[in-house]
């Protein structure tokens, strides 16, 4: 029995040992380490070619967890989403965010929040996808007086001719990214010495210099061709460089991490890295990488959907961000203007307003003036305030509450004559002939409209209503005058938001849904289903005619937080939310912030597609919006039982759909692909047809830090639900 055992492994061994059983060991072992490498995020594939004739991007994967913040409050957090790469990196007073694009042309770009520029390098596109990386961290750099970052780049590619460079701003790199004319701009310099490729040039405002220096790694060289252009070559098929980046920066300081959150605040670390990344004790940036600056919408929204969860230290500072840069009459900035885009934009007519201490202020928005009285009245009646902050003084001068008081009467003067009218004529209209009024952009992202659903019919009369409520702590003298007016003209502003009104047949309503359904290639029977009955909503915005622009849309979401809808409205809304698509708003992937179904024009349809920046797409922080707004209704003691059950119901749905979208809630915004019966999140920004990129870290849409979940737990099944687009 021994030695037949013995043949048998014998005949076994020599089996193992033919070639074509270890060319196939040797296959098998190959995927096998693929595999592993995939799993581990160290192999550079790239996403696969879009399977429909709508663009569908890769998956959005992390490339490795946020690390938690030291005692110091350094940070380095490393994500690829889509085809975008992102490094964030702050320690001590040195931050920066690198970003590489990963396809058939790829890009490399920094931005830096001390000094709110970087630059943005572009490669020629090629026939086949190239794989780029941030090898390790970014690390800053300094030469005399100037500083910046540094980096190394790794590129699957053996040769890449550079096609574009910018360098300024992060104003002027999204001006690039938008086509907008920089032609006024001072040339750049460019130089080839000692193999290494220097640009540089000089702000059109003030002089302040812009450098970014390549320098190859690793055997590569750098060949001059034809009409200026530059070509790295590598090294075995891989291409490796250094790239500096210098300019004047100027210091902003960091709250420590312990400084920044209440110990009720959610334990999502991403969100809490992302935040601390945002916040500085100068201002809260508005996100990373295109706004690290001011502004002023997304910092009044952030303290009201999380200001309860930020120390009073963070609140205050926060706030007074926004009261130093009130206009004299009291409207608020919507964003701090930098000196080369203020100086650039002076060539076109538009001319922004000095505020504070040296700084340029754009006031061309108008939701945001209707935002600071209701998120005052509401940090002060929840005490989130130090005390005594009504009285302390401002950098401006004067105190705090001088400055409420004049956008107290910015707010009643600004709404007198509709009160007076009733007339359509009379709302607030966006600024003539700018792409700005809302969060939305105005003019751009309401196809037209001029007249905003949000503004008229939600945030003008909470704002009435904070000022009447503020008015004893504003101006104790002539606080009954205040609140008599306030109160006086409220009475004609809850009525604003009828004139919004859209009614569509039922018999039209389902013909317009399967129409736009049969246009985005997505099924018909459930949203059929759905459009059981006529369709009642307000419309997203009027024209300057005052006709509705028959767009369905999110916004609603602004009256469940700072109004207090009748039941009949609040039931609306709520089926409107959960309507699939394009019946309503839902998606598995996300809520729609817009579905112009409703309308027969076909330019709605385009303006509000799924490659526009505020159309058929998901934004993050509009689901925390809802999320507020519904534990807020919630709150009340007038709701019948069936209301009540209909808002619970709709809570539980929406946080269901929060935990399978939590990977990239830290994110601004995403759009969708629709393949074999479902949805799939595609990154916004990698499609052709998209002209913004979406920030990896949103400041907005880090309010959910702040946000009460309706149970203790998570769903913790829910994040196998959703997808990701190939």
């Amino acid at each position: 029995m021994v030695k037949a055992s013995e043949s048998t492994l014998e005949r076994l061994y020599s089996w193992i040992g033919t070639p074509q059983v270890m060319r196939a060991a040797g296959v098998a072992l190959f995927f096998l380490l693929v595999l592993a490498f995939w799993a581990a995020g160290l192999l550079p594939i790239g996403p696969r070619a879009p399977s429909s004739s709508a663009e569908v991007s890769s998956a959005v994967e992390e490339v490795a967890a946020p690390q938690p913040l030291t005692d110091e409050g350094a940070i380095h957090f490393r994500q690829q989403q889509g085809v975008f790469g992102n490094d964030l990196v702050r320690d001590g007073s040195f931050s920066t965010h690198w970003t590489t694009r990963s396809d058939k042309a790829p890009r490399v770009r920094a931005a830096h929040p001390s000094s709110n520029a970087g630059f943005s390098l572009g490669f020629a596109a090629g026939s086949s996808h190239t794989h780029v990386i941030v090898e390790g961290r970014p690390e800053e750099a300094r030469e005399e007086d100037l500083s910046g970052s540094t980096a190394v780049v790794f590129a699957s590619a053996e040769r890449m001719t550079v096609q574009d460079v910018v360098l300024g701003s992060v104003r002027i790199l999204r001006a690039r990214e938008l086509d907008e004319d920089l032609s006024a701009l001072p040339k750049m310099t460019v130089a080839l010495t000692d193999g290494k490729l220097s640009w540089q040039r000089a702000s059109l405002a003030d002089g302040t210099p812009y450098l970014l220096e390549l320098t190859m790694l690793r055997g590569g060289r750098i060949e001059e061709g034809e009409a200026g252009h530059f070509e790295l070559v590598g090294h075995d098929g891989r291409l490796r460089f250094r790239l500096r980046f210098l300019t004047r920066q100027v210091p902003r300081h960091a709250f420590k991490p312990g400084a920044l959150l209440r110990p009720e605040a959610e334990s999502d670390e991403r969100l809490q890295t992302l935040f601390a990344f945002l916040a500085y004790r100068e201002t809260l940036l508005g996100g990373s990488w295109r706004f690290l600056t001011y502004f002023g919408r997304d910092t009044l929204l952030t303290l009201r959907l999380m200001g309860r969860v930020l120390t009073p230290d963070v609140v205050a500072r926060a706030l007074e961000s926004v009261l130093v840069r009130l206009s004299p009459e009291g409207r608020v900035s919507h964003e701090d203007i930098d000196a080369e885009w203020g100086a650039l934009k002076l060539r076109d007519g538009r001319v922004a307003k000095p505020c504070f201490d040296g700084r340029l202020c754009d006031y061309t928005m108008v939701d945001d003036d209707y935002l600071l009285a209701p998120t005052v009245h509401y940090l002060l009646e929840q005490d989130l305030l130090p005390d005594g902050w009504l009285d302390a003084p401002l950098a401006t001068g004067g105190l705090n509450r001088d400055a409420l008081l004049a956008n107290a009467r910015f707010v009643l003067a600004s709404t007198s004559a509709y009160a007076r009218s009733g007339n359509v004529r009379d709302l607030r209209t966006f600024v003539q002939d700018f792409h700005a009024g809302d969060w939305r952009d105005g003019l751009m992202g309401h196809c037209g409209g001029q007249i905003s659903y949000s503004v008229n019919g939600v945030l003008a009369p909470a704002a009435l209503r904070s000022v009447a409520g503020l008015a004893s702590e504003l101006d104790p003298e002539s606080a009954p005058k205040i609140k008599s007016l306030a109160l006086r003209q409220l009475k004609r502003w809850e009525r604003a938001a009828d004139h919004f009104t859209v009614n569509l047949s039922k018999s039209a309503w389902r013909k317009q849904v399967a129409a736009y359904a049969a246009s985005v290639r997505l099924p018909q029977e459930e949203p059929l289903l759905a459009a059981h009955s006529a369709l009642t909503f307000p419309a997203l915005s009027l024209d300057k005619q005052g006709r509705p622009l028959e767009v369905m849309h999110s916004d609603e979401g602004f009256a469940l937080l700072f109004g207090r809808p009748s039941a009949a409205q609040l039931s609306g809304a709520v089926q409107r939310l959960l309507a699939p698509f394009p019946a309503g708003l839902w998606t598995d992937i996300g809520i729609m912030v817009s579905n112009p179904a409703p309308s027969t024009h076909p330019e709605h349809w385009q303006c509000f597609d799924r490659d526009a920046y505020t159309g058929s797409v998901a934004w993050s922080w509009q689901h925390a919006l809802w999320a507020a707004g519904l534990a807020r209704q919630l709150e009340r003691s007038d709701l019948s039982k069936y209301t009540r059950s209909t808002l619970e119901f709709a809570q539980r749905r929406l946080w269901r759909l929060i935990d399978r979208t939590r990977r990239d809630r830290a994110t601004e915004l995403w759009s969708w692909s629709f393949e074999d019966g479902r949805y799939g999140i595609v990154p916004f920004g990698q499609s052709g047809g998209q002209v913004a990129e979406s920030n990896v870290a949103h400041l907005l849409s880090t309010a959910f830090l702040g946000i009460k979940r309706p149970n203790a737990q998570p769903d913790a099944s829910a994040s196998h639900e959703a997808i990701v687009a190939p």
